[in-house]
């Protein structure tokens, strides 16, 4: 999920992983301004809303947002070793 602008939200998430070094097929792209025109379209490419209501994780992007501001990082800098990201990190 690109959340660098309002049309990335707009088009919403994929469950493709974009890292994935076993593939041995390419994957069609999912560049935001070139590859749909409108969010009908991404729909039609398997990516799914973040915004509407979806079960018991309807406020999720208003939580995720939430918790942004009130732990906010300096602005251009590395994030911090002991946040954990990736695929393979235990919650």
């Amino acid at each position: 999920m690109n959340l660098g602008s309002g049309e990335g939200l707009s088009r919403g998430a994929s469950k493709i992983p974009v890292y994935q070094g076993e593939r041995s097929e390419a994957v069609a792209p999912t560049r935001l301004f070139y590859d749909a025109r409108n969010t009908d379209a991404w729909r039609g490419k398997g990516f799914y809303s973040v915004l509407e209501a979806q079960g018991g994780q309807a406020a999720l992007m208003a939580r995720m947002l939430d918790l942004g501001r009130s732990a906010p990082l300096p602005a251009n800098s590395k994030i911090p070793d002991e946040i954990a990201l990736g695929l393979n990190r235990e919650n």
